[in-house]
């Protein structure tokens, strides 16, 4: 386990409920309106701008929602970007995508709790 902080998610309760945060991280999750897909069309595309861009986005709200495998699979992406010239495409997609999935199924045996 350990892909997600649940010290930030206790932050996150003292301003909303339970009910509330479960409801945030489900919508989290949504692979459009989270940049996911955004994200895996530009490393399919080799569009580094792209993938920059959405890293960062998805970076963001995931530091703010306590996802640090995902913050850190982003901030991987982002290093590795700026520090190589050739960097693997596939290998950083593969490294976000087992990032995502295993912080889905961390967040959803959380909410069942």
């Amino acid at each position: 386990m350990n892909h997600i902080n649940l010290g930030q998610f206790d932050k996150l309760c003292g301003f909303m409920n339970k009910d509330q945060l479960s409801d945030l991280l489900q919508k989290f999750f949504d692979p459009i309106t989270s940049g996911k897909n955004a994200l895996l069309v530009a490393f399919t595309n080799r569009d580094i701008e792209g993938i920059q861009k959405n890293a960062h986005f998805i970076k963001g709200s995931s530091s703010f929602l306590g996802m640090q495998s995902i913050y850190d699979a982003c901030q991987h992406i982002n290093e590795t970007l700026q520090s190589k010239e050739s960097p693997d495409l596939i290998q950083l997609a593969n490294h976000f995508e087992n990032a995502w999935i295993a912080s889905q199924q961390e967040v959803e045996e959380y909410i069942k709790k």
